[in-house]
């Protein structure tokens, strides 16, 4: 009998701890699991428009924002993206860099 009651309460911790990650991922600012690949467009996005390629650019930042929910660095990806559409590389690269940073952490 005690075995049983000490099997169902370690059951109820594990499905206790399960349910709280599970908030904490539904409640993050980005999608956890998109966020590897993501990154990588956001970093290929800065290194061409580093190099003055825009269209690279906005191929990569494009990409990244189909990856990414609603959040800090979904917010600051579409203001780099519409900054590099009215060709401000300065501020695109601003936007950029803010949501590389609100996905790494």
């Amino acid at each position: 009998m005690m075995n049983k009651n000490i099997r169902n309460r370690g059951m109820l911790i594990v499905a206790t701890t399960l349910l709280g990650i599970g908030a904490v991922i539904a409640n993050s600012d980005s999608l956890v699991l998109a966020t590897p690949e993501a990154k990588m467009h956001l970093d290929e996005g800065i290194n061409a428009i580093q190099s003055g390629d825009t269209e690279t650019a906005m191929t990569h930042l494009k990409a990244a924002d189909e990856l990414l929910s609603a959040g800090e660095a979904k917010m600051h990806l579409d203001e780099g993206i519409n900054a590099l559409q009215s060709g401000d590389t300065e501020k695109a690269m601003t936007h950029v860099k803010a949501a590389q940073s609100a996905l790494t952490g």
